[in-house]
Protein backbone atom coordinates (compact mmCIF):
# COMPACT_ATOMS: atom_id res chain seq x y z
CA UNK A 1 0.00 0.00 0.00
CA UNK A 2 0.94 3.70 -0.53
CA UNK A 3 1.21 6.55 1.67
CA UNK A 4 -2.31 8.00 0.05
CA UNK A 5 -5.78 6.88 -0.42
CA UNK A 6 -8.21 7.94 -3.23
CA UNK A 7 -11.47 8.61 -1.69
CA UNK A 8 -14.67 9.20 -4.39
CA UNK A 9 -18.02 10.48 -2.91
CA UNK A 10 -21.35 9.02 -4.73
CA UNK A 11 -24.88 9.03 -4.70
CA UNK A 12 -26.68 7.21 -7.84
CA UNK A 13 -23.59 6.55 -10.39
CA UNK A 14 -24.95 3.65 -12.01
CA UNK A 15 -24.33 4.98 -15.58
CA UNK A 16 -21.01 6.25 -14.66
CA UNK A 17 -19.56 3.96 -12.36
CA UNK A 18 -17.85 1.49 -13.96
CA UNK A 19 -16.28 3.73 -16.65
CA UNK A 20 -15.26 5.60 -13.35
CA UNK A 21 -13.94 2.47 -11.74
CA UNK A 22 -11.84 1.49 -14.63
CA UNK A 23 -10.05 4.25 -15.28
CA UNK A 24 -9.52 5.25 -11.65
CA UNK A 25 -7.99 2.13 -11.68
CA UNK A 26 -5.66 2.27 -14.42
CA UNK A 27 -3.80 4.94 -12.30
CA UNK A 28 -3.60 3.72 -8.49
CA UNK A 29 -3.67 0.18 -7.05
CA UNK A 30 -6.87 -0.81 -5.95
CA UNK A 31 -6.20 -0.98 -2.23
CA UNK A 32 -5.41 2.86 -2.08
CA UNK A 33 -9.10 3.22 -3.74
CA UNK A 34 -12.23 3.86 -1.75
CA UNK A 35 -15.99 4.63 -2.98
CA UNK A 36 -18.24 5.88 -0.49
CA UNK A 37 -21.77 5.81 -1.26
CA UNK A 38 -24.00 7.78 0.30
CA UNK A 39 -27.12 5.66 -0.06
CA UNK A 40 -27.96 5.65 -3.41
CA UNK A 41 -31.26 3.79 -4.55
CA UNK A 42 -30.22 3.04 -8.06
CA UNK A 43 -28.03 0.18 -9.42
CA UNK A 44 -24.72 1.64 -8.49
CA UNK A 45 -24.36 -0.63 -4.88
CA UNK A 46 -24.53 -3.51 -7.31
CA UNK A 47 -22.47 -2.59 -9.92
CA UNK A 48 -19.74 -1.78 -7.06
CA UNK A 49 -19.66 -5.25 -5.90
CA UNK A 50 -19.51 -6.38 -9.66
CA UNK A 51 -16.23 -4.39 -9.95
CA UNK A 52 -14.58 -5.37 -6.63
CA UNK A 53 -13.60 -2.27 -5.32
CA UNK A 54 -13.41 -1.21 -1.94
CA UNK A 55 -16.53 0.77 -1.15
CA UNK A 56 -18.59 1.89 2.35
CA UNK A 57 -21.86 2.04 2.44
CA UNK A 58 -23.99 4.46 3.97
CA UNK A 59 -27.63 6.19 4.96
CA UNK A 60 -27.86 9.12 2.06
CA UNK A 61 -27.18 12.20 4.19
CA UNK A 62 -25.26 14.46 1.79
CA UNK A 63 -21.88 14.59 -0.31
CA UNK A 64 -20.37 16.41 3.00
CA UNK A 65 -21.06 13.24 5.26
CA UNK A 66 -19.41 11.18 2.76
CA UNK A 67 -16.37 13.44 2.88
CA UNK A 68 -16.51 13.06 6.58
CA UNK A 69 -16.43 9.63 5.69
CA UNK A 70 -13.56 9.49 3.55
CA UNK A 71 -11.07 11.62 5.92
CA UNK A 72 -11.43 8.97 8.98
CA UNK A 73 -10.50 6.12 6.51
CA UNK A 74 -7.34 7.62 5.48
CA UNK A 75 -6.52 8.82 9.24
CA UNK A 76 -7.79 4.96 10.31
CA UNK A 77 -5.50 3.92 7.50
CA UNK A 78 -2.31 6.07 8.66
CA UNK A 79 -2.02 7.81 5.25
CA UNK A 80 -0.12 10.81 4.61
CA UNK A 81 -1.89 12.04 1.96
CA UNK A 82 -6.14 12.20 1.29
CA UNK A 83 -7.63 12.73 -2.62
CA UNK A 84 -11.11 13.61 -3.20
CA UNK A 85 -13.27 13.42 -6.86
CA UNK A 86 -16.34 12.79 -8.22
CA UNK A 87 -17.45 9.95 -9.32
CA UNK A 88 -19.59 11.03 -11.93
CA UNK A 89 -16.72 11.79 -13.97
CA UNK A 90 -16.99 15.63 -13.80
CA UNK A 91 -13.30 15.24 -12.51
CA UNK A 92 -11.41 13.44 -14.93
CA UNK A 93 -9.03 10.77 -12.82
CA UNK A 94 -6.45 10.72 -15.12
CA UNK A 95 -5.21 13.52 -13.08
CA UNK A 96 -4.70 11.95 -10.04
CA UNK A 97 -0.97 10.94 -10.08
CA UNK A 98 -0.59 15.05 -10.34
CA UNK A 99 -2.19 15.86 -7.11
CA UNK A 100 0.11 12.63 -5.79
CA UNK A 101 3.42 14.67 -6.97
CA UNK A 102 2.56 17.95 -5.95
CA UNK A 103 1.52 16.48 -2.19
CA UNK A 104 4.63 14.33 -1.76
CA UNK A 105 6.47 17.85 -3.02
CA UNK A 106 5.56 19.55 0.11
CA UNK A 107 2.00 20.94 -0.70
CA UNK A 108 -0.34 20.80 2.25
CA UNK A 109 -4.05 21.30 0.20
CA UNK A 110 -4.13 20.61 -3.38
CA UNK A 111 -6.79 21.65 -5.64
CA UNK A 112 -7.87 20.92 -8.72
CA UNK A 113 -8.73 24.38 -10.56
CA UNK A 114 -10.64 25.48 -13.60
CA UNK A 115 -9.70 28.93 -13.61
CA UNK A 116 -7.95 28.53 -17.33
CA UNK A 117 -11.48 27.48 -18.44
CA UNK A 118 -13.81 29.25 -16.54
CA UNK A 119 -15.33 31.02 -19.68
CA UNK A 120 -16.83 27.18 -20.61
CA UNK A 121 -18.78 26.96 -17.49
CA UNK A 122 -22.76 27.72 -17.85
CA UNK A 123 -23.50 31.25 -16.74
CA UNK A 124 -24.89 30.78 -13.06
CA UNK A 125 -21.94 28.44 -12.44
CA UNK A 126 -19.99 30.75 -13.82
CA UNK A 127 -21.09 33.26 -11.72
CA UNK A 128 -21.94 31.45 -8.42
CA UNK A 129 -17.81 30.32 -8.48
CA UNK A 130 -16.54 33.91 -8.84
CA UNK A 131 -18.46 35.14 -6.24
CA UNK A 132 -18.04 32.42 -3.40
CA UNK A 133 -13.78 32.12 -4.45
CA UNK A 134 -14.00 35.99 -3.96
CA UNK A 135 -15.67 35.56 -0.33
CA UNK A 136 -13.64 32.77 0.94
CA UNK A 137 -9.93 34.10 -0.39
CA UNK A 138 -11.58 37.48 1.51
CA UNK A 139 -12.50 35.52 5.24
CA UNK A 140 -9.05 33.12 4.70
CA UNK A 141 -6.70 36.23 3.51
CA UNK A 142 -5.33 34.24 0.85
CA UNK A 143 -6.03 34.67 -3.20
CA UNK A 144 -7.81 31.39 -4.51
CA UNK A 145 -8.40 30.50 -8.01
CA UNK A 146 -11.39 28.10 -7.44
CA UNK A 147 -12.54 27.37 -3.81
CA UNK A 148 -15.62 25.44 -5.18
CA UNK A 149 -13.47 22.98 -7.01
CA UNK A 150 -14.33 19.40 -5.43
CA UNK A 151 -11.44 17.41 -6.69
CA UNK A 152 -8.50 17.83 -3.92
CA UNK A 153 -5.96 16.56 -2.11
CA UNK A 154 -4.81 17.02 1.81
CA UNK A 155 -2.14 16.21 3.89
CA UNK A 156 -4.16 14.20 6.28
CA UNK A 157 -2.31 15.36 9.21
CA UNK A 158 -4.35 18.67 8.75
CA UNK A 159 -7.49 17.33 8.99
CA UNK A 160 -7.15 15.46 12.13
CA UNK A 161 -6.89 19.64 13.48
CA UNK A 162 -10.19 20.57 12.66
CA UNK A 163 -13.81 19.69 13.43
CA UNK A 164 -16.32 19.32 10.13
CA UNK A 165 -20.05 20.43 11.26
CA UNK A 166 -21.72 20.25 7.53
CA UNK A 167 -23.10 17.63 5.60
CA UNK A 168 -23.65 18.74 2.15
CA UNK A 169 -22.41 20.26 -0.38
CA UNK A 170 -20.65 23.12 1.72
CA UNK A 171 -18.59 20.69 3.76
CA UNK A 172 -15.94 21.41 0.77
CA UNK A 173 -15.80 25.06 1.81
CA UNK A 174 -15.89 24.51 5.14
CA UNK A 175 -12.45 22.53 5.19
CA UNK A 176 -10.91 24.59 2.98
CA UNK A 177 -12.04 28.00 4.99
CA UNK A 178 -10.73 25.69 8.59
CA UNK A 179 -7.54 24.69 6.74
CA UNK A 180 -6.44 28.30 5.65
CA UNK A 181 -8.06 30.49 8.04
CA UNK A 182 -5.36 32.02 10.11
CA UNK A 183 -2.86 29.30 8.92
CA UNK A 184 0.27 29.08 7.15
CA UNK A 185 -0.79 26.31 4.97
CA UNK A 186 0.83 25.80 1.28
CA UNK A 187 -2.16 25.25 -1.57
CA UNK A 188 -0.75 24.40 -5.08
CA UNK A 189 -3.26 23.41 -8.02
CA UNK A 190 -3.72 21.37 -10.62
CA UNK A 191 -5.16 22.43 -13.63
CA UNK A 192 -8.23 20.52 -14.84
CA UNK A 193 -11.01 20.54 -17.42
CA UNK A 194 -14.67 22.14 -16.98
CA UNK A 195 -16.47 19.26 -17.35
CA UNK A 196 -20.58 19.32 -16.59
CA UNK A 197 -22.68 16.38 -16.63
CA UNK A 198 -25.25 14.89 -13.98
CA UNK A 199 -23.78 16.66 -11.29
CA UNK A 200 -25.60 19.53 -11.92
CA UNK A 201 -29.02 17.69 -11.01
CA UNK A 202 -27.71 17.23 -7.98
CA UNK A 203 -27.24 20.68 -6.65
CA UNK A 204 -30.24 22.37 -5.82
CA UNK A 205 -29.13 25.83 -6.38
CA UNK A 206 -31.22 27.85 -3.69
CA UNK A 207 -31.11 25.53 -1.25
CA UNK A 208 -27.42 24.97 -1.54
CA UNK A 209 -26.53 28.71 -1.66
CA UNK A 210 -28.57 29.23 1.95
CA UNK A 211 -26.08 26.51 3.31
CA UNK A 212 -23.56 28.25 1.99
CA UNK A 213 -24.16 31.62 3.33
CA UNK A 214 -24.81 30.08 6.56
CA UNK A 215 -21.58 28.16 6.86
CA UNK A 216 -19.65 31.33 5.83
CA UNK A 217 -21.46 34.03 8.15
CA UNK A 218 -21.44 31.53 11.16
CA UNK A 219 -17.17 31.02 10.36
CA UNK A 220 -16.79 34.85 9.32
CA UNK A 221 -18.31 35.92 13.35
CA UNK A 222 -17.33 32.76 15.28
CA UNK A 223 -14.27 31.37 13.66
CA UNK A 224 -15.32 28.10 14.20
Amino acid sequence: MTDFLVVAPCFNEADNIEEFIRRVLNKIKREDFLIVDDGSTDRTPRLLEKMGVNFVEKPHEGKGSAIRVGIKSAISMGKKYVIFLDADLQHPPEYIPEFVKKLRSGADIVIGTRWRELSKMPKDRYLSNRLTTFFVSLLVGEKLEDSQSGYRGYRVELLKDISVQTHMYETETEILIKLLKGRKVKVQYVDIPVIYGKEQSKIKRGRDTLRFMKMYFKLLWKGS
